[in-house]
């Protein structure tokens, strides 16, 4: 699952994420995930959100809900 996620950020047209990490709880419900990635267009970011390319792969990794998607920015 982890690896069809990550294969569709680095397959991500235009701006693609940076550095993409995936976890999962270390104490509960290892089914569910967190994908975090840096990026230095968030357009281009929101764009690869709403995208058939990252729908495809989150049905080919089995993600059976609708996804929480957040946008953040460094407050550093």
């Amino acid at each position: 699952m982890a690896s069809d996620l990550r294969s569709a950020c680095r397959n991500a047209e235009g701006g693609r994420p940076i550095n993409p990490r995936v976890y999962h709880s270390a104490d509960s419900n290892k089914s569910e995930i967190v994908v975090v990635f840096d990026t230095e267009d968030t357009k281009r970011a929101k764009e690869f959100a709403a995208s058939p390319d990252l729908k495809e792969a989150m049905m080919a990794a089995g993600v059976l809900d609708a996804p929480t998607i957040y946008f953040l920015e460094s407050i550093d």
